[in-house]
């Protein structure tokens, strides 16, 4: 298990959101644990090895369309799911993220 729990920089919010997930050509549907502006934990199984590179699809409230982006598995949890870091989000994609977890909180 790789923990990066003391290198977080955004707050984690209790939040669970669908999410298709892509990894080498296979396409997944999981729920979110918990969302932050920097990341989120996705519930899985058959976890993914870290520093994995994914693609992850995410709607929003504020935004028409989806939100696509790559994501790095930082954290591993047998059984139980990983934690992956977005490799870049947009400006208003950003501001739609503040927009539903200051919302949730």
């Amino acid at each position: 298990m790789n923990d990066g729990s003391c290198r977080r920089a955004q707050q984690r919010y209790d939040l669970e959101m669908e999410v298709k997930l892509v990894h080498e050509g296979q396409t997944a549907t999981v729920v979110t644990r918990n969302v932050s502006l920097g990341g989120m934990f996705l519930d899985m199984q058959e976890p993914l090895p870290f520093g994995a590179v994914v693609h992850v699809t995410f709607s929003l409230p504020e935004l028409d369309s989806p939100v696509e982006v790559d994501a790095i598995v930082r954290w591993v949890d047998p059984g139980k799911g990983v934690g992956v870091q977005f490799a870049g989000l947009r400006a208003r994609e950003v501001w739609a993220m503040q927009q539903l977890l200051s919302a949730t909180s």
